[in-house]
């Protein structure tokens, strides 16, 4: 999961600031949209992006034949992981203290009284 919310953020990096398209003629390119909250009733009208990119796909492979050929081994990129990413935060529930399931459990009241 973490993998994944790495990549959207590579990709909203790259992607995030598109400029608005042109035509062959230099104008810039309109298009039309029907919300849903006007019913049909009102158009609206909204700018053309440009393409997506996925340079950034190149890049990472890049890195990661890199980091590979750097580190053969699991144990070894291990090492290596410890101390690129050094110093790691405790979990934010470490500072709470833990409950009795069976106190909880007695001291629980539903809302519909039977």
């Amino acid at each position: 999961m973490m993998a994944r919310l790495c990549i959207s953020a590579l990709h909203f990096n790259e992607n995030g600031q598109r400029y608005q398209a042109t035509t062959k003629d230099g104008e810039v390119r309109w298009q039309i949209s029907y919300p849903k909250g006007k019913k049909g009733e009102q158009a609206v009208v909204k700018p053309c992006k440009t393409a997506v990119t996925y340079d950034y796909v190149e890049v990472l492979r890049i890195n990661l034949c890199e980091r590979r050929r750097q580190h053969p081994t699991y144990s070894k990129s291990r090492i290596d992981a410890g101390t690129v990413f050094g110093y790691r935060p405790p979990s934010l529930t470490s500072n709470y203290q833990g409950f009795v399931k069976e106190d909880l459990v007695a001291t629980r009241r539903s809302r519909f009284q039977h």
